[in-house]
């Protein structure tokens, strides 16, 4: 979709389209094509910001969410995980008893 300001930063928009006529917009950082932000079809944003980097991957610290231009919630990472064993249980379909 080419170049949007978002949050008083340039970025190129990539507009990801989903069955049932659902979209995303995704927002990278011109500079940097760090992915910055995220639009649903129904307005809501999602900005991330910071930077936790676990087993090679990048994961924002911070995903704030605005519905309407208002912040309505956020969510802080503390510490990602990647690929760490689990237990094969959690997978077995519950039996009649």
């Amino acid at each position: 979709k080419g170049f949007a300001e978002m949050h008083g930063r340039l970025c190129h928009k990539v507009r990801i389209q989903f069955p049932a006529n659902l979209w995303s917009d995704l927002y990278f950082e011109k500079e940097s094509g760090v992915h910055f932000a995220m639009q649903d079809d129904n307005g809501l944003l999602r900005v991330l910001s910071g930077r936790i980097e676990t087993s090679g991957i990048r994961f924002p610290e911070k995903i704030t969410v605005f519905e309407e231009g208002r912040e309505t919630r956020h969510m802080v990472f503390e510490k990602i995980t990647v690929n760490q064993p689990v237990n094969a249980r959690i997978f077995e379909f519950p039996t009649d008893s």
